[in-house]
């Protein structure tokens, strides 16, 4: 038997805070700040994206800090870097991935703590972080090898990137409204989860 499409409603709470909205108009309809859904019928469990939206530059906090620094020791360089969340952040940051580039492509990598190993094809120490907690930074550290190059001044100009996820209200304080389980409804159950893009860290001047 052919599945019937379902919809539902929503509100964005916090909506002055967003300078653009995007809704996928295939599925959404929007009505002075009340935004209609109409879910097509499918068997496929795949996300279906609805909307995007950008939040205005007073309320795009920086999620995450890290405090990086390198320093010559035997065998090589000791790469460390300290990784802590905003203290505005209520929900603990969660598959946090930190990556630094080594501007040296015969480099390599050992003793990479926590979690992590050393990406050959980007030239990258990388780390990983089950869960970052509020006021409980997270230590990396590594020793870099160089390989042409002198180890510290190619820790030294590589950029760090940062990709996390985290569950209940962002940073930014914009959330769904959504009437849930009510009769007729297909949202039973709403589940606040969000992956970041990729955060770069720049080197500054000097910035170890």
């Amino acid at each position: 038997a052919a599945r019937r499409s379902r919809g539902f409603r929503f509100r964005l709470r916090n909506a002055h805070r967003i300078e653009q909205v995007k809704v996928n108009d295939k599925f959404v309809k929007a009505n002075d700040g009340m935004y209609t859904v109409s879910l097509p019928p499918t068997r496929d469990p795949k996300p279906l994206p609805l909307m995007k939206y950008v939040a205005s530059g007073r309320w795009r906090p920086v999620p995450v800090y890290v405090d990086a620094e390198a320093a010559e020791a035997a065998g090589g360089v000791r790469v460390r870097a300290a990784v802590e969340t905003n203290p505005q952040l209520k929900t603990p940051l969660q598959d946090v991935a930190v990556a630094l580039r080594v501007q040296d492509e015969g480099a390599s990598c050992s003793e990479v703590e926590p979690a992590g190993g050393w990406d050959e094809a980007g030239s990258s120490v990388k780390w990983r972080i089950d869960e970052l907690a509020r006021e409980k930074p997270a230590s990396c550290s590594a020793l870099v090898a160089g390989g042409g190059a002198p180890a510290r001044e190619a820790c030294s100009r590589g950029a760090m990137q940062v990709q996390f996820g985290c569950e209940g209200v962002t940073i930014t304080g914009i959330e769904l409204e959504v009437q849930v389980g009510t009769t007729g409804s297909p949202v039973s159950r709403l589940l606040r989860r969000f992956t970041s893009g990729k955060y770069e860290v720049a080197p500054a001047e000097p910035r170890l």
